[in-house]
């Protein structure tokens, strides 16, 4: 800044005159005012200052240096125009001050979508360097950055020093691009591993038919279009080009490039082809292999593309009479082909023509292929003479005929008139009627006929009873023929009739036979006399009657009342009921039978409840019989019936018995009254019932509300749940049913100390005492609790309060309890799970606070008079303030904390990045919170969740309450979840300042780095940065609620319990090691 005034002493002039009592002498004096420049900046005013006299005017001119302009000119009221400043009317001393300020120097930019430029600030001015940076999008590589006279330097860009507006531009060139034919196939080319890019010189997909292309090899051909890419590398360099095609690389190729207006394969090592053959890679150099202008420029040049050896087609022209394969062949040019030729039976090669070739034997050998062609056979058809001839007895036609080969012919053949035709065969032909068809003709062949003389049938047929042999026979005519005629057993001959014929015997000779005929023979049947006879006591009918041979007779045979048939005998027969068959009769023969007195059972049967005896006898015809009925225990007869008889006393004697029968007892159960009957409480149903002999009833007893049953007894009986069942019944009998008070479940309470816990309740009417039942596992009852080392304590009604001393510190335990009336114990109370205290044994920090206050101020030094003995003036921080407290680290007031890295190594106080803290006075080390989104991230929250039911307060928590409210969420990943749990899980995994031993504060550790000194957040942050000023949990539940548990308020230092599913911060800490 430039500043420069001017000071003028002005002297106060007076004149002095004598004294002249007629002269009197006037003085006027003008004023005069400095006006000084004060100048800010790059600029001038010119002049540097003016002395104006009262009411003159004066100028200023601003002149502001190379890229700079007037910002602003004030001062001695004067006005500003086109770098002028004029005060008017000048009135007093006073000081211009001008303000030149660099001029802005507008910075456009401008590049393709493909980069983004960062500038290293938003504006600038006349003289400022720019910096640019900037970032590309994957598949590209800079092409070039130009503007406002910069230069690219370490992949920065940068302008020393800006005088004018401008504009930096940038553009980028592809590492991929795809490229289209015409026929709008498409090539994908890639410049591996971004060491080169894809010039926009590159011409793309083109046809091999250009022009301007020079010819290939004649014995080569491209198999698709060219590749025209021209690809920006550094000097020298040399490159990998991939080239993805849609359709498959032939299987043999060279890759051609265009070196010298000339087709040069590259080196197959420079050639490489993808397992599916759709993806070619080439190695070329900038200057050197591949590249198609030869020099080292920075930019290959191609085109080029596969081509494959130039096939020609040699197809096959097939007639009828052989084959040529194969059918066809593809053939590189100037190649020769072998095809094999076959003639079909029946016919014979006649030449064979196409491709200049040569036939030898059946190989025909083509001459050098250079473009396509055809072969071609020709085949003749060969003819064969068929004759044929006749045996004795007949004629056959033609005796030869002339077939090609493959044709069928036809003969006719004639018997004579005695004659018929025996057989043709020959030449695979088949007979039909008289005409003869031949099979195919492949060669000579003969066809011959044979003929018999003709002969009649003479048949037979025999009538039921007989048979007759042969059935039929045939004979020549003019012979004989002979039967015999054989009657069946029983049967005789009655007649034989047919082809003039007599009979001699059992022989039937016919006449001379000239044509078909028929003998029938006839047989009648024999008969026999069959005669029956009766013993005493029956009949028989018939007594006698004739029987044909072969068949059965029937006899009736009827017994005298009071008989049975004893028995039948004769004619080998079986008895039926009353009927006797014979066997079948082959002679005279004679049934007798004999008869016996009837006998008839008498059976007897017992209904429930009795017996009878006997239960079966056997009575003759007209006789009585006996039975004594005797009832079981508990039942009395109550009717006897059947077989006509009568019941005297426990004997039924029958009737007269002429036929089986059966007696039937019944018997009657006995019945019994039983009764019930229920005292105060209760009740029972039904009071009365009757139940039959050996029955149990069930009596169904309801309790008051309030009471409970006591005892149910009477009738031998028991009782299942609300139901007495007697046992079986003999007689009369009562059910009595007592009840009795319910006792109540007592409602507990506890509060826990370190190694102690007071349990309390409420006191009950009609009880008679309480028990107390304690143990560490949650499955606690009352029959159990000895199973987990549990305390079994009895009280009686006086008592509501019980300590329980002598237990572990920091240990849940689980209490219940019961009361009690005469033996019955009561349900179980609600269930407690209560932890004792932590028995601490660590150092303890003081609070932070380093100053005293009375009843209006606070932040006063300490001591204030009438005011002692304030926390200030006590412990560590008093130390602290006092300069006596020694430290190992640093921190406020009392604490005494050391940073550490991420192994868990001391760090300076004066370390920027650190992981933990170390509290040097407690030996705890503290989690450090950060504020980059990641694993410990100061906004992180999390449910409190603790799964160990030795430890919990009686319930586990949330294990995903929140949802995502902490870094990681993965719903599908419980160790991901937003609880204090899965967190400490993640910080050992993690091992976090070398330690996998971190878990969740108690209550009084997390109170112990709380500084009360200050608020918002109540901490030192010099220490523990990026902390919330909000609720942190810890590991400690809370008593009284299961659902809670208890945290502090890093806003105010404030100590609350909060109910488990919220979600709030954690600092994790583990002991020193």
């Amino acid at each position: 800044m430039k500043n420069s005034a001017l000071f003028v002493l002005c002297a106060l002039l007076t004149a002095c005159g004598g004294s002249d009592d007629n002269k009197t002498t006037n003085q006027t004096t003008i004023q005069s005012y400095t006006i000084t420049t004060n100048v800010e900046g790059e600029g001038q005013l010119q002049p540097t200052s003016l002395v104006l006299k009262q009411g003159e005017s004066g100028t200023f001119e601003l002149q502001p240096e190379q890229g700079y302009q007037v910002a602003s000119v004030e001062g001695c009221n004067g006005t500003y125009s086109n770098n002028i400043y004029t005060i008017e009317n000048a009135a007093q001393s006073c000081q211009v001050t001008a303000k030149f300020e660099a001029r802005a120097i507008n910075v456009t930019f401008k590049s393709d979508e493909y980069i983004s430029l960062y500038a290293d600030q938003n504006d600038y001015v006349y003289g400022d360097s720019v910096v640019i940076n900037y970032e590309l999008s994957s598949g590209y590589l800079l092409n070039e950055i130009t503007g406002c006279n910069g230069a690219l330097n370490d992949e920065l860009y940068k302008v020393d020093a800006l005088t004018t507006d401008c504009q930096i531009t940038a553009t980028t060139l592809p590492t991929s691009q795809l490229f289209s034919g015409e026929d709008e196939a498409q090539v994908n080319v890639t410049v591996l591993d971004g060491k080169g890019s894809i010039l926009s010189s590159s011409k793309g997909v083109i046809e091999p038919s250009n022009p301007k292309l020079p010819a290939l090899n004649s014995s080569l051909e491209f198999e698709r279009d060219l590749l025209a890419v021209d690809i920006a590398t550094e000097a020298g360099q040399t490159i990998e080009l991939q080239i993805a095609y849609e359709n498959s690389l032939p299987t043999q190729f060279t890759y051609q490039k265009l070196i010298d207006q000339q087709w040069q394969a590259l080196d197959q090592e420079n050639v490489a082809v993808s397992e599916d053959r759709l993806t070619l890679t080439l190695t070329l150099t900038d200057g050197g292999a591949g590249d198609s202008d030869g020099v080292i420029n920075g930019v290959i040049k191609d085109p080029g593309g596969p081509a494959v050896v130039k096939m020609h087609t040699v197809t096959i022209n097939q007639s009828a009479g052989g084959a040529i394969t194969p059918e066809s062949l593809a053939v590189a040019h100037g190649d020769t082909a072998l095809f094999t030729i076959s003639t079909d039976a029946g016919y014979t090669l006649e030449s064979v023509t196409g491709c200049n070739g040569n036939l030898n034997g059946t190989s025909y050998q083509t001459a050098a292929i250079t473009q396509n062609c055809e072969i071609s056979a020709e085949y003749s058809l060969t003819s064969f003479l068929v004759t044929a001839q006749a045996g004795e007895g007949g004629q056959i036609s033609p005796l030869e005929q002339l077939a090609s080969y493959g044709d069928t012919l036809r003969f006719t053949v004639t018997a004579d008139d005695d004659q018929n035709i025996e057989s043709v065969q020959g030449c695979n032909g088949s007979l039909a009627g008289n005409i003869y068809t031949t099979g195919v003709i492949t060669g000579e062949c003969e066809v011959r006929a044979t003929f018999d003389p003709q002969i009649v049938l003479v048949t037979a047929q025999a009538g039921m009873g007989g048979s007759i042999s042969p059935m039929s026979q045939e004979l020549n005519i003019g012979q004989q023929a002979s039967l015999i005629v054989t009657p069946n057993e029983g049967y005789s001959i009655a007649n034989v009739t047919g082809c003039s014929g007599s009979l001699n015997g059992n022989t039937y000779t016919t006449s001379a036979v000239t044509a078909n005929c028929q003998v029938q023979a006839s047989f009648s049947i024999d008969s026999y006399t069959l005669s029956a006879s009766a013993g005493e006591g029956g009949t028989v009918n018939p007594a006698t009657q004739n029987v044909n041979h072969g068949s059965s007779a029937q006899i009736t045979i009827t017994p005298n009342e009071g008989y049975s048939i004893d028995g039948v005998t004769g004619c080998s027969g079986s008895l039926n009921g009353n009927t006797y068959t014979t066997s079948a009769v082959t002679a005279n023969c004679q049934v007798q039978a004999s008869f016996s007195i009837n006998s008839y059972t008498v059976s007897s049967s017992a209904g429930e409840g009795g017996a009878v005896s006997p239960a079966t006898q056997s009575v003759n015809h007209g006789s009585s019989a006996q039975i004594t009925i005797t009832p079981k225990e508990g039942y009395s007869i109550d009717a006897v019936t059947g077989c006509s008889g009568s019941l005297n006393g426990n004997t039924y004697t029958t009737g007269a018995v002429t036929a089986n029968c059966q007696v039937q007892a019944s018997f009657s159960i006995n019945s019994y009254t039983v009764s019930a009957s229920a005292g105060e409480g209760g009740a029972v149903t039904p009071t009365a019932q009757s139940v039959n002999y050996g029955s149990s009833a069930q009596v169904s007893v309801t309790t008051d509300e309030g009471y409970m049953i006591e005892r149910v007894y009477g009738c031998e009986g028991g009782l299942v749940e609300s139901v007495f069942t007697t046992g079986l019944i003999t007689s009369q009998c009562t059910v009595t049913a007592e009840f009795k008070i319910i006792p109540k479940a007592p409602t507990i309470s506890a509060q826990a100390s370190v190694q102690s816990i007071t349990v309390s309740w409420d006191s009950l009417d009609n009880i008679a005492g309480y028990t107390l039942y304690y143990a560490t596992s949650e499955a606690i009852t009352p029959d159990n609790y000895n199973d987990f080392g549990g305390v079994k304590v009895e009280f009686d009604t006086s008592t509501t309060t019980h300590e329980l001393t002598n237990l572990q510190s920091n240990t849940t335990y689980y209490i219940i309890m019961t009361s009690h009336i005469t033996g019955t114990e009561s349900d179980v109370s609600n269930k407690l799970a209560i932890t004792t205290q932590i028995n601490i044994t660590m150092p303890l920090n003081d609070t932070g606070i380093t100053w005293c206050a009375d009843d209006s101020n606070n932040n006063l030094d300490c001591p204030v008079t009438g005011y002692e003995g304030q926390d200030a003036e006590h412990g560590r921080d008093a130390k602290a303030k006092a300069g006596t407290l020694k430290k190992v680290g640093g921190g406020n007031a009392g604490f005494d904390l050391t940073k550490l890295d991420v192994n868990g190594n001391d760090l300076p106080e004066s370390a920027t990045t650190w992981s933990c803290v170390r509290d040097n006075h407690t030996g705890l080390i503290w989690e450090v919170k950060t504020d980059d989104g990641g694993l410990h991230d100061k906004n992180d929250r999390y449910n409190w969740y603790n799964p160990n039911s030795n430890s919990n307060g009686g319930s586990p928590g949330y294990q995903d309450y929140g949802g995502d409210i902490c870094y990681g969420y993965d719903v599908n990943n419980e160790a991901s979840y937003c609880n204090t749990f899965a967190y400490v899980e993640r910080v050992n995994i993690q091992s976090l300042c070398g330690a996998s031993d971190w878990r969740m504060p108690t209550r009084l550790e997390l109170m112990g780095i709380v500084d009360n000194g200050t608020k918002n957040p109540a901490i030192d942050t010099q220490y523990f940065p990026q902390t919330r000023s909000s609720l942190f949990w810890s590991s400690s539940p809370y008593a009284e609620i299961i659902y809670g548990a208890w945290s502090v308020d890093f806003g105010h230092g404030i100590v609350r319990y909060v109910f488990k599913d919220d979600g709030f911060h954690v600092r994790l800490v583990r002991a020193r090691p």
